[in-house]
């Protein structure tokens, strides 16, 4: 009898033991066959969004939400700029938090019974957006459980018959899903979806293995149709591009040919203008309105022409010590009478001595220019100051155009340097212009290692402002980053 209870407390003893190394590895298989596989489908996902995500493709990004709620609880796919493409939920489903961002965690998190995945969506090394998984399954509690409740049974029903069947039964079942996860694990690693998990005798297995094998074929079909999408869509912006620098050079050749025969016109309207005007003639106000139409329409074809240049990459930098102080008084008075023009007052707000810079005072001459011919065009019966102050802790100067026009909201002002944009075809009647002023001075300043400010109220006014460097030696210039 003792020799009986000893052998049997010693079964039980090592069952108990054996049972809870059981448990706990089957709870632990569980669970990282689980996060392993929801990784997967992520990535597949992730992957299969990049293209819908780089082009803005709603609808595209709606199909594959579509598909993922036939397995999932709930995705969602947002862009880089943290607005989103596409999500959905299953009605029912447990309440999920945000939408992930750019400083949302990435990883695995375990929501009671579901288990999210935040994953980014990354193309060629970048990150475009994001993508938001919840899967549901069995919590975590339930699959402890579960465990303890084999163990329990095996414990209570039949030790030895237990072990025994133990020995029999685990290479049996374990063996085919080893394999199911190195394949799995070999495909992760790789990525080389041609990999195949190996057939099983038992029938329930191999089912699986099956169908694990006909997703991983289908991952790779779609993988295949996805490459030759991006291979199509490369080829068409190289086409695009090409097209765009044909645009460019034929502005710009234009833009020449226009140029000569209309600064013939002006300069033989005001040749006439003069010699008529010692004789008293009524036709000198005709020959003003000539001049004054060519002028607009040379500033016009110049600026077509800067911003040809800049598309084609054909601007540089003619770089030179010059006084500050006395360009911006020559460009005063010349804003003078636009600005009176309208009942405005131009105010000058600078010190009296200012180191010299070293810049191209062409380009910086026309970006106060085109800053200032705004303010005095938007502002009426006003006030337009213009600042220039040093800044030594940086060693730049800032120069800035501040008026009391009419102000803008924020939806102009992120599209306030973007080519040919004004706030709507009202403005363009009311006020002219091509819009491409402030886009040609964002590009001249980028190009002089500078940066643009703006600020603007609705009904209040506009800031504009300037920050330069006070000296930009040769090969030191932003030409190569912007342009």
């Amino acid at each position: 009898m003792r020799v009986t209870l000893v052998a049997t407390l010693s079964t039980v003893f090592a069952l108990t033991i054996s049972c809870s190394a059981l448990a706990l590895w089957q709870y632990n298989d569980a669970r990282d066959r689980a996060e392993s596989q929801n990784r997967h489908i992520a990535e597949v996902l992730a992957s299969a969004a990049s293209a819908p995500v780089v082009f803005g493709d709603r609808a595209a990004a709606n199909e594959i939400v579509t598909a993922a709620l036939k397995s999932a609880v709930a995705i969602s796919i947002v862009d880089r700029q943290n607005q989103a493409l596409a999500s959905g939920r299953r009605p029912g489903t447990i309440e999920l938090p945000p939408s992930p961002s750019r400083s949302a965690k990435v990883g695995i998190s375990v929501l009671g019974p579901a288990t999210r995945i935040v994953m980014p969506i990354i193309v060629t090394n970048e990150v475009v957006g994001w993508l938001d998984l919840t899967s549901e399954g069995e919590s975590l509690s339930t699959l402890a459980a579960r465990a303890a409740g084999v163990a329990v049974i095996l414990l209570i029903g039949a030790a030895v018959m237990a072990t025994l069947a133990t020995r029999q039964l685990m290479p049996m079942l374990m063996g085919p899903l080893n394999k199911l996860l190195a394949t799995i694990e070999g495909v992760t690693r790789s990525g080389d979806y041609s990999l195949r998990a190996s057939s099983s005798s038992d029938p329930a297995i191999n089912r699986v293995l099956a169908g694990f094998n006909q997703m991983i074929k289908e991952v790779q079909r779609r993988e295949a149709t996805l490459a030759k999408t991006l291979t199509e869509l490369e080829d068409a912006r190289d086409t695009a591009e090409e097209a765009n620098r044909a645009k460019s050079d034929f502005l710009a050749a234009m833009s020449h040919e226009l140029r000569t025969p209309l600064n013939a016109v002006i300069a033989y309207a005001e040749i006439v203008e003069e010699d008529l005007a010692e004789e008293d003639s009524p036709h000198v106000e005709d020959l003003r309105v000539i001049s004054a139409s060519g002028r607009h329409l040379l500033t016009l074809i110049n600026g077509v022409l800067d911003f040809a240049r800049i598309e084609a990459r054909q601007v540089s930098l003619d770089l030179h010590g010059f006084d500050m102080l006395a360009l911006v008084r020559e460009v005063e008075a010349t804003l003078r009478p636009l600005a009176a023009r309208n009942g405005n007052r131009l105010v000058l707000d600078m010190p009296s001595r200012m180191r010299p810079v070293i810049l191209d005072s062409t380009k910086v001459r026309q970006c106060i220019m085109n800053i200032g011919a705004n303010a005095c065009k938007f502002t009426s019966n006003g006030v337009i100051t213009v600042t220039v102050e040093e800044m030594p802790d940086t060693e730049c100067v800032r120069i800035s155009v501040e008026d009391t026009g009419v102000g803008m909201d924020m939806e102009l002002i992120d599209r306030l340097f973007k080519p040919f944009s004004q706030a709507d075809a009202s403005t363009t009647r009311k006020f002219g212009g091509t819009g491409l002023g402030l886009a040609i001075t964002d590009e001249f300043v980028r190009l002089m290692s500078g940066r643009m400010e703006v600020s603007s109220t609705v009904g209040v006014g506009s800031k504009f402002t300037m920050i330069l460097p006070q000296r930009l030696p040769a090969g030191v210039t932003g030409a190569q980053r912007s342009l």
